[in-house]
């Protein structure tokens, strides 16, 4: 079983217009949709805006479905001078730029309960996910993407994220999606497509481009599913 989310619907709808046999259930207000995906067992969920909400969908996709690896697809801002709107950023780890302790005396994005920064991605997930980017043609970067409550356009504050965590783009869920997965041992792994620049414009850019972006991280995130799928079935 792979599972997929995504916060909006224009970053997960290519992929349910894809599902066979599909059951639809709802559990917190969040509908899961369960069917075959290029002959893949997948589950897939929109969780809405937000760290909370990614929270609540992933621990609940978890418990429910108990998928093999958890993808979470969708738009971001770049942070790096390499990745421009359309371009894939891959997660080597994530991180959330807004958790601060930091007057404990801790690093900033400290996870005391887990103690970490960083939250590794699984190693097999970017790898095929690596592959499928390639496969697509698509530029990319992989490294670190910074998750936090607040939408990133001022050029400040995109400078601070960059600068603290090395990140490459931000986003809202992934960090605590990829937070809840590490808890409860899943594998996991982040798409994320560029639709703006993470700057003062960034909330124009992000009106005219998510959704053509957010297609990008769609096709791949198939791709993966059909890749994955496959190299598991060999393992069988």
């Amino acid at each position: 079983m792979i599972g997929i989310i995504g916060s909006m619907k224009i970053e997960i709808d290519g992929i349910i217009d894809r599902m066979e046999e599909k059951e639809e259930t709802v559990i917190s207000g969040i509908t899961f949709a369960k069917g075959l995906v290029s002959g893949a067992e997948t589950v897939v969920a929109i969780c809405g805006t937000g760290k909370v909400s990614a929270s609540v969908c992933t621990q609940t996709m978890i418990m429910k479905y108990a998928p093999d690896v958890i993808i979470n697809t969708g738009v971001a801002g770049s942070l790096s001078e390499n990745l421009h709107i359309g371009d894939i950023a891959i997660s080597e780890s994530m991180v959330q730029h807004d958790v601060d302790i930091s007057e404990l005396g801790y690093e900033l994005g400290y996870l005391c309960e887990l103690e970490l920064v960083y939250l590794p991605v699984d190693p097999k997930a970017k790898k095929i996910m690596v592959e499928c980017v390639e496969k697509a043609g698509v530029n990319y970067e992989i490294g670190v993407i910074a998750s936090g409550d607040q939408f990133i356009s001022a050029q400040a504050k995109k400078d601070a994220i960059k600068s603290n965590f090395n990140a490459i783009a931000c986003e809202m869920e992934g960090g605590s999606i990829a937070q809840t997965c590490y808890m409860n041992q899943t594998p996991f792994c982040i798409i994320r497509a560029i639709s703006d620049e993470a700057n003062g414009e960034a909330s124009i850019d992000y009106t005219i481009f998510a959704s053509k972006a957010a297609k990008n991280a769609i096709n791949i995130t198939l791709e993966f599913i059909k890749k994955f799928n496959a190299e598991n079935s060999e393992q069988e």
